[in-house]
């Protein structure tokens, strides 16, 4: 369980941090005339998280240490034995000593999320020319960017549906498109990036799990 929640927490962080990046260059290329330290601020702190936590999966022994000091302090407050929950905890940092994460996983874990929101991107870009749209790179990183980061504010949506599509909309007009081509834009960059990528999984498990 706890190499479980390792992965999605890091797989969370790493996606956070590369649609950050992704949106910081955007913004740069489209010349933002807003201040882009908060993004900036923003993203060195996911970084940092990232770099504690492979440090923490690399030694747990200082983990472990720190563990017990945090909780002989709870137990103190809660009026409990100084020693309550100390082997629990020491299965859990056994459990986290099997993660693998030093920094070439890491490195090619982030790389992978980053071409992977790169080519999702692209996907907007190019059913953006297919409808007759003519925006630029960077406003699509923006969109793009803007849109994602929405949809993950509401994560029981799936893909987000009516809320990045909310955004989108209007942030792909702002980069230079008319309404009805920014509306038709969405329209076939969902069928392609959600719709045909979830056909297509459906039929991988079933074939996969078909004598189950």
């Amino acid at each position: 369980p706890v190499v479980a929640t390792w992965q999605l927490v890091m797989a969370g962080v790493l996606q956070a941090t590369g649609l950050g990046l992704l949106g910081l260059v955007g913004a740069l290329l489209v010349g933002a005339t807003s201040n882009p330290f908060s993004l900036i601020f923003s993203t060195g702190a996911l970084l940092l998280i990232v770099v504690l936590i492979q440090y923490a999966a690399s030694n747990p022994g200082s983990l472990e240490s720190i563990g017990l000091i945090a909780l002989r302090g709870i137990n103190r407050m809660r009026k409990k034995p100084e020693q309550s929950g100390t082997r629990a905890w020491g299965k859990i940092v056994d459990q986290i000593g099997a993660v693998q994460l030093d920094r070439p996983h890491a490195a090619r874990a982030f790389g992978w999320s980053l071409f992977n929101w790169v080519c999702d991107g692209a996907c907007l870009m190019f059913a953006a020319y297919a409808v007759g749209g003519h925006p630029s790179i960077a406003g699509i990183a923006v969109a793009y960017a803007a849109g994602t980061a929405a949809s993950r504010a509401i994560p029981l949506l799936p893909a987000g549906l009516g809320v990045m599509d909310a955004v989108l909309v209007p942030a792909l007009t702002a980069s230079g498109m008319s309404g009805a081509e920014a509306l038709s834009a969405v329209v076939v960059y969902r069928l392609i990036s959600f719709v045909l990528v979830a056909a297509v999984g459906w039929i991988v498990f079933a074939l996969r799990y078909r004598g189950t």
